[in-house]
């Protein structure tokens, strides 16, 4: 393990911390439950609400530094607590580069003896990473892991009278904002929709994992643009 980004300052590069370990635990699924009077068992309607939702996730980083004084130890955490603690930052980790965690940052320090002192990190984050991209931004072709990647490029698609597309979704279903340089019509999953000019959003239009097809119609031709970004747990 190298380190991570908090915001734009990385833990080892910018404040010469050593990542010793990492807590990341599943998010804590919301369940609704309750009881009919007579009845066995239980009746769970946790799926009622739109599918399984999670309750945010604690994540906990653990760093060592070599700070020698008692005075370097406390002008580094007053500069650390000053940057992050309270705020909601954007997380990246060195070691999941195609993903960030967004959350409430605090941050806590204990010198452990003239040499070195210990830094944990503990974030309030959303229950999902998020892609470092959203579908319509330009691959940084630098940072691309060909190895976990996925190439998501639905921006300025042409639409030539009726087209099909192919979009693929991420993990978990997203509702994308569609932008048509003219007013066309979508089919999707067996339902029409009218689309303006400019941005739509539609909470109906949900993308789910693996291939989406979309049906575009428009009186001669025009572009749309696919926007969303995906997440995973």
């Amino acid at each position: 393990m190298s380190g991570i980004f908090i915001g734009d300052k990385h833990t080892e590069k910018d404040w010469g911390l050593i990542w010793v370990d990492l807590d990341i635990p599943a998010p804590e699924i919301k369940t609704y439950t309750f009881e009919v009077p007579g009845a066995n068992g239980i009746i769970d309607v946790t799926e009622g609400m739109g599918g399984v939702k999670y309750r945010n996730r604690p994540l906990l980083f653990k760093f060592i530094n070599k700070d020698m004084s008692m005075a370097d130890w406390h002008t580094l955490i007053s500069q650390m607590t000053n940057a992050y603690h309270g705020q909601v930052k954007e997380i990246m980790l060195d070691n999941d580069p195609d993903f960030f965690w967004k959350g409430r940052v605090a941050v806590n320090s204990t010198k452990e003896d003239q040499v070195h002192s210990a830094i944990t990190i503990a974030v309030d984050a959303k229950p999902y990473k998020y892609d470092l991209l959203e579908s319509t931004d330009d691959w940084l072709w630098g940072s691309f892991n060909f190895r976990t990647g996925i190439i998501r490029n639905y921006s300025n698609l042409v639409i030539d009278q009726a087209t099909t597309l192919a979009i693929l979704g991420t993990d978990k279903d997203v509702t994308p904002t569609i932008i048509c340089s003219k007013a066309m019509t979508l089919v999707f999953e067996g339902q029409t929709y009218a689309l303006r000019m400019g941005e739509n959003r539609n909470y109906d239009i949900v993308l789910k994992s693996g291939v989406n097809q979309m049906n575009f119609t428009v009186s001669g031709s025009g572009t749309v643009s696919i926007r969303f970004r995906g997440v995973s747990l």
